[in-house]
């Protein structure tokens, strides 16, 4: 039982932060390098309101608005 709280503690533990760190890390990066593709796909959908893409938009700009509040 001690090794495996050892175990736990010393090195999956420290392996799953490191790892959940370097996702959202990696995943800011790319958004980041392509940052400006995503904003005109996203403008292009909710102009040609392709697949009720406004009004998921929209409500995700609500949401957002009330969870600022």
């Amino acid at each position: 039982m001690k090794n495996y709280l050892n175990y736990l503690l010393n090195e999956m533990i420290p392996g799953l932060i490191k790892g959940t760190l370097r996702f959202i890390t990696e995943t800011l990066r790319v958004i980041r390098m392509y940052a400006l593709w995503i904003i005109v796909i996203l403008l292009i959908l909710y102009f040609a309101d392709i697949a009720g893409a406004r009004g998921q938009i929209n409500g995700f700009f609500h949401s957002f608005k009330h969870w600022l509040h």
